[in-house]
């Protein structure tokens, strides 16, 4: 994959100091993308997304912040201490003044979203779902995954995420082990990148593709097709903002007063919170640096069909937390994904296969019932 553009933070969210100010998670809506942060959260306006445009930085302690979209409707989880009714920094000093919930913010003018409603619950939500009700569109559904919820299975960390193929008979499980801030692959482990956080599904017809943020690292695709054999296909990955050492730098005396890599200091929490597919572009939330904007690229792991028959699939709001299920239309690229996947695996002799694409070349050029009588012939 490539990355298209990188916009920075927005200046009132650039700054490292521990867990603050770290971007979360992202939701999907028209042409917007909200991206959520412990302080707030920003709309990116990607009409064209070789060309996002900040559309507003709302500033609210919130964290963790973590986003969902409904018609003009923001909601946002709310789970830490120091969250406040007012949004206001500072703390929390009287416990009547404190925020555990979700938030609800309207965001008709993107350009200035208010505050509706704090909506208060037991233990707050580390993330939430919303679910309009199917009989009444007016009626939103939100489910909250408290902190204090237990732990099925003592072989991970914490469960943070499934993901399901889009037929539903495969889930995937993800390992937010070390909680992010000290990521490992075992007890003894030194710091390294393999905590996997939020992704979710790339809709490539006939596989089952899931794009995948790790902390402390970037993100990748992964191929569940066959779940005995899963592969990674495709990854970006900028490098560490503050390399242990020893581990991507030789280790070298620091210069006296020096800090971490560009300035910043020893520790810094950085790689994507989540990386999910939306309407033909893969959007990063990069903890501490900003908002990856990504596109896949043909290889032998991946054809331009496929691609292709990916970007058929659109959504006017996407919360992937959510995970709508994909169809996509009757077109050429999307029965070409199948036989670039013959071919692949070699499901069918190449003289077969050579046969059935000049096939699909000459009845695309078909038009109206000519077109339907060819289509019709080599399916036969």
């Amino acid at each position: 994959m490539r990355l298209v553009l990188f916009p920075k933070k927005p200046a009132q969210f650039d700054t490292v100091r521990g867990l603050t100010f770290i971007n979360s998670d992202l939701a999907f809506a028209t042409h917007y993308v909200y991206q959520a942060n412990f302080a707030g959260f920003t709309i990116w306006d990607v009409t064209d997304p070789a060309k996002p445009v900040m559309a507003s930085a709302v500033e609210c302690i919130t964290s963790q912040g973590d986003p969902s979209i409904i018609g003009n409707l923001l909601f946002i989880s709310a789970g830490g201490g120091g969250n406040r009714n007012d949004c206001g920094k500072g703390g929390v000093q009287d416990p009547k003044d404190h925020m555990a919930g979700v938030r609800i913010f309207d965001v008709s003018n993107p350009r200035a979203p208010k505050l509706l409603k704090s909506v208060q619950t037991c233990k707050g939500p580390h993330t939430h779902t919303v679910i309009p009700r199917p009989t009444d569109k007016n009626v939103i559904y939100i489910y909250v995954s408290g902190q204090q919820a237990a732990q099925a299975d003592t072989n991970f960390q914490g469960w943070h995420t499934a993901v399901f193929s889009n037929d539903g008979k495969k889930v995937v499980f993800t390992d937010e082990w070390g909680g992010g801030t000290g990521p490992m692959c075992q007890a003894n482990s030194m710091r390294v990148n393999c905590v996997s956080h939020n992704g979710g599904i790339i809709p490539v017809p006939g596989r089952d593709l899931m794009i995948q943020g790790w902390y402390q690292g970037g993100v990748d695709v992964m191929d569940f097709t066959d779940a005995d054999h899963p592969k990674e296909i495709a990854y970006f990955d900028r490098g560490s903002i503050d390399p242990p050492p020893g581990a991507d730098v030789p280790i070298a005396p620091a210069a006296p007063g020096a800090g971490g890599r560009g300035g910043r200091s020893t520790g810094t929490i950085g790689g994507s919170w989540g990386a999910y597919w939306w309407n033909g572009m893969i959007y990063s939330s990069e903890l501490d640096r900003g908002f990856d904007v990504l596109e896949l690229q043909p290889s032998d792991q991946l054809s331009a069909n496929e691609i292709a028959a990916a970007k058929l699939v659109t959504m006017t709001e996407y919360n992937p937390q959510s995970q709508p299920k994909f169809v996509w239309t009757a077109a050429f690229p999307v029965v070409r994904s199948y036989l670039d996947q013959l071919v692949r695996g070699k499901g069918l002799s190449s003289d077969r296969t050579m046969a059935i694409a000049a096939a699909l070349d000459a009845a695309e050029q078909k038009c109206g019932a000519a077109r339907a009588t060819a289509l019709n012939a080599i399916a036969r």
